[in-house]
């Protein structure tokens, strides 16, 4: 607890003179956003590759890029994926993911926090 809460007072956010309180750095919302969207993506990306593979199934119009498998449902498909692939093919294509996953995250971690930021600037001079 001791590396976290250094990392959060040196890293993560400083004191703003303008507020007189801790404000977000922009290190801090992009890497925050980063790893959500990392963690967000990795949570999700069996359900989008067996729903990628349901939309595929049995589709006609893949001549010339191998066998389209046909399923007739999820836990179906799972299990074809599993036999087929091992717990590695529910996650072919990651990288990619989580990469677009990550910065768009960071982006919008940071543009929240900025635009927060004016606006408790703006409202605390009205003071």
């Amino acid at each position: 607890y001791s590396l976290f809460s250094q990392v959060l007072e040196t890293i993560v956010t400083k004191h703003d003179e303008n507020l007189d309180d801790k404000v977000m750095t922009i290190i801090g919302s992009l890497s925050c956003g980063g790893l959500a969207g990392i963690c967000a993506k990795l949570s999700v990306y069996p359900l989008d590759t067996l729903k990628k593979r349901l939309q595929v199934s049995g589709w006609k119009g893949r001549k010339g890029f191998g066998v389209t498998l046909t399923h007739s449902g999820s836990l179906q498909c799972l299990s074809d994926i599993l036999r087929r692939e091992g717990v590695r093919g529910l996650y072919k294509g990651v990288g990619p993911a989580l990469i677009k996953s990550a910065a768009s995250s960071s982006l919008h971690f940071w543009l929240y926090e900025y635009i927060c930021y004016i606006l408790a600037l703006r409202f605390s001079s009205d003071r």
